[in-house]
């Protein structure tokens, strides 16, 4: 009788350690989906904001004939006129 007794108590606290463990890995689990969803979010930023720098970009242009002592010399069309710039 008192085998049954001290093996159902070792069973029993075995079942507590697989819950206790289950408990933990269902947080760790949430707390990486908590940190996909942010990784997500920080991607499509940098991705409006690589959007908005190539555009940001693409008005300049450089024209290797022109230098100016030695250093080129970037165009940038702004619509109402032509802006020129040094590159040291």
């Amino acid at each position: 009788m008192g085998a049954i007794s001290s093996a159902s108590q070792e069973q029993s606290q075995g079942i507590e350690q697989v819950n206790a463990a289950i408990s933990q890995m269902d947080g760790i689990t949430q707390q990486n989906a908590a940190l996909v969803e942010q990784s997500t979010a920080a991607s499509e930023s940098l991705k409006g904001q690589a959007r908005q720098l190539s555009h940001l970009v693409s008005t300049f242009k450089i024209d290797d004939s022109q230098t100016e002592g030695g250093a080129k010399v970037v165009q940038r069309n702004t619509g109402q006129a032509l802006l020129r710039h040094r590159l040291s």
